[in-house]
């Protein structure tokens, strides 16, 4: 029995399958531990460097390079290609044979599964099978024989525990509390004053609870409002989609934007909603009435990346453009009120009090005096673009996130911009990041297909698959503690 999770696993292929978006074979990983698999549409035809590009993608990148790959004598894996690639790596690929056919047994049990579940759900529509390959992993994760537990849940969430492990687990029933143990906090470092806010109570879970199709095209921004009831979604469809979180059902559709929408926001304390768009232009809607948009603001001479409502001041907002441009909107008189400059990719108030406006732009963030219009501190730091930033809810602190890192600082009125914490990327870009609702230690980041949950005090990090393509926004609710995850996969998730 193998000593960890995903150090020792099997593969094989299932061929012969109808073509389904340009797919018509699946490669299949397993787990030897677990029993979780990876399910790979593929097409076929393919040659060894292929299916290693497709192994490095959807395995390496999530579990690392095994210690050993149990296969049938398949010419990919028999290849000088296949087989120099592994050397290099360390790793033993066994070959199963004829006379020993259990020792890649597993993977048949597993393909047999995969079959049954899509002959049952695609048997009037065989040419839809790989759009319901994803749902055939979680079905697939049974009930674990060794410890009890599912397969996922031995898989992810005991990120690489020994079997040892396992057993002690299994005799003190522990395992739930291994989300807890991950967002620990017994640091003296001075520094975890931000995790110290709240204290992480046992029970501990982080699951997906919604899906929503959202979108015919790739979905760049969710905001929820201030009750956490209403979400919106905008993207390359040229629409703003208020939904209704519970039950998810589409509440309105604004569509007044002739371009796509790069950015949504609810008002903090009045019944409003803000898009921004690559037509150059803010809207402001009425979210009760939201049959055409109660104000358009030009002014902007490019796109328009980024917008948000003051959160004391109701009259005011403000957003900036890919040419760095700030404007100020005062709603009551449907003008622009000031200018600076300092943001490009994204700007949001500081929570509460609104009296610091963080821009990102280029490698740096710029925190502007909200008053005065100029610029009092620039964090420095990151080497690549800033893609994203966010405040936690007391506006002490602010995440920024770039491709290679993502760092926390100290920017309230008492500090002088300090970077606490740094997570640096190990192989899957981030792109954005929001702190979770409820646990102010940990910091929830998106980045291609997968969501990274950091806890800064300790340093841990976990990995959820999340999308099936980048996740490109992410929100979060206090009043339902509620994340919610956008897609270019053209979906929303809802998180708790």
């Amino acid at each position: 029995m193998p000593a960890h999770t995903w150090v020792d696993i099997s593969m094989d292929f299932i061929y012969g399958l109808p073509l389904s978006d340009g797919k018509n074979a699946i490669m299949v990983v397993v787990d030897r531990l677990s029993k979780y698999g990876h399910f790979v549409a593929l097409t076929h035809p393919y040659n060894a460097p292929i299916i290693a590009e497709a192994f490095t993608k959807e395995i390496y990148r999530m579990h690392g390079l095994p210690c050993s790959i149990v296969s049938d004598r398949d010419p990919i894996f028999t290849s000088h290609f296949w087989e120099t690639l592994f050397k290099l790596q360390g790793t033993k690929l066994c070959g199963s044979s004829a006379y020993h056919p259990q020792s890649d047994g597993q993977n048949e049990v597993v393909n047999r599964s995969i079959e049954h579940y899509l002959r049952c759900f695609v048997a009037d529509k065989p040419n839809s099978w790989s759009n319901l390959l994803h749902w055939a992993e979680w079905w697939v994760s049974e009930l674990h024989c060794c410890s009890g537990f599912m397969s996922f849940i031995v898989a992810f969430k005991c990120c690489r525990l020994g079997i040892n492990d396992m057993d002690r687990f299994v005799d003190d029933g522990s395992l739930e509390d291994s989300f807890e143990s991950f967002l620990s906090d017994d640091d003296a470092d001075p520094r975890g004053r931000v995790a110290r806010r709240s204290d992480v109570s046992s029970g501990f879970t982080f699951s997906e609870v919604g899906v929503i199709p959202a979108s015919s095209s790739e979905v760049e921004c969710c905001h929820f409002s201030a009750d956490g009831k209403t979400l919106a979604t905008g993207g390359h469809d040229r629409n703003a989609v208020l939904w209704c979180t519970e039950p998810l059902a589409v509440k309105s559709t604004l569509e007044e934007h002739s371009q796509w929408i790069t950015d949504v926001r609810f008002s903090p304390s009045m019944s409003r909603l803000a898009t921004s768009s690559a037509d150059k232009t803010v809207r402001v809607w009425d979210v009760d009435n939201p049959g055409y948009s109660l104000r358009t603001f030009t002014g902007h001479s490019t796109t328009v990346m980024s917008l948000d409502f003051h959160p004391a001041k109701e009259d005011l907002l403000c957003s900036c453009d890919s040419n760095s441009e700030i404007r100020y909107w005062s709603f009551k008189n449907g003008c622009c009120v000031g200018v600076s400059r300092g943001g490009a990719t994204q700007m949001r108030f500081q929570p509460r009090l609104g009296r610091m406006l963080a821009a990102a732009g280029d490698t740096l963030v710029s925190i502007i005096d909200v008053e005065t219009a100029c610029c009092t501190l620039k964090l420095l730091g990151h080497k690549n673009l800033v893609n994203s930033l966010c405040w936690d809810s007391s506006g002490e602190y602010l995440a920024s996130v770039s491709d290679d890192s993502v760092r926390v600082w100290a920017v309230g009125s008492s500090s002088k911009g300090e970077c606490l914490y740094e997570l640096p990327c190990s192989g899957n870009k981030f792109q954005t990041c929001v702190f979770h609702p409820t646990y102010p230690s940990l910091l929830v980041i998106g980045c291609y297909e997968t969501l990274e949950l950091w806890n800064m005090s300790e340093n841990k990090t976990m990995t959820l698959h999340a999308h099936d393509k980048l996740v490109s926004s992410l929100a979060a609710s206090s009043s339902t503690g509620m994340v919610a995850s956008a897609s270019h996969d053209k979906c929303v998730k809802l998180w708790k």
